[in-house]
């Protein structure tokens, strides 16, 4: 659909401005990273330890912010920021209380 639609637009906008080598570049370093990343998240959650792993899973949301405010000039507003708040807050949450859990856990078993 993306195809059909951008010859569609092609004809009836002005034409297309081409990218400079660099932005070309870039773009091809990005669709490289981009999966081996993805790669690389999803294999350490498959193997390592989820306590230890999944505090970089949320910075990602820190980084993708700062990229979006220093590359791309982004201002985030009151519902982003109170979305990452929530996200933040519940894998907080549930780690203060799997680690309450695991306390009371271990002492009943003992």
């Amino acid at each position: 659909m993306l195809v059909p639609t951008g010859v569609i637009l092609l004809t009836l906008f002005d034409p297309p401005v081409p990218f400079p080598m660099i932005s070309v570049w870039m773009l091809a370093a990005s669709m490289a990273a981009a999966p081996l990343a993805y790669y690389g998240v999803t294999a350490a959650m498959r193997t390592g330890d989820v306590g230890a792993v999944t505090p970089f899973r949320y910075t990602r949301l820190i980084f993708a912010m700062a990229i979006g405010i220093l590359f791309f000039r982004e201002k985030p507003d009151a519902l982003t920021w109170a979305g990452a708040a929530m996200i933040m807050g519940s894998g907080l949450y549930t780690y203060m209380r799997e680690r309450r859990l695991a306390k009371i856990q271990s002492a009943l078993s003992t």
